[in-house]
């Protein structure tokens, strides 16, 4: 049986983030939100780099542009610390899309969406991705994720 699958959301905006949240939890996700990316235990700054073993989450929904740092920057950060989420389960959301912006989540893999949010479009993502996921592959405990300690 499969487990279910976990995702990781940022934005500062209220709204923007029970929206997703509430979205993903109807589709049976356990949900993990953060206000902003520094907030967030994955965050390199407060030091919990991504652990060597197992992985946090299957997907990071994350806003663009927020008040500490933007999305694709917290993206490529994570990336650099080793990330276990998979490229293929990384989105990034944002009402005002520049070129470059869209080229530089397009250079990270990350799947582009706008706001307001396309649920149906959001939805068929999700759908492909989840195809993708191996049915045994390990999570980190929640309880750490939230309480700022993954995989340790």
């Amino acid at each position: 049986m499969r487990k279910a699958f976990r995702a990781i959301v940022i934005d500062d905006m209220d709204f923007c983030r029970e929206l997703l949240t509430d979205f993903l939890q109807d589709r049976g996700y356990q949900v993990v939100s953060y206000t902003d990316v520094t907030t967030c235990p994955l965050f390199p700054a407060r030091d919990a780099l991504c652990p060597k073993t197992g992985k946090c989450a299957d997907f990071l929904l994350t806003d663009n542009r927020m008040p500490h740092m933007q999305g694709l920057d917290f993206i490529e950060l994570l990336q650099q610390g080793d990330c276990k989420i998979s490229p293929f389960g990384r989105a990034i959301f944002s009402a005002h899309w520049s070129q470059d912006e869209r080229t530089k989540a397009e250079q990270l893999g990350c799947r582009t969406f706008d706001k307001p949010y396309d649920l149906e479009r959001l939805a068929h993502w999700l759908d492909e991705q989840e195809r993708k996921i191996p049915c045994d592959r390990s999570l980190l405990d929640i309880a750490d994720i939230m309480s700022g300690r993954p995989g340790k």
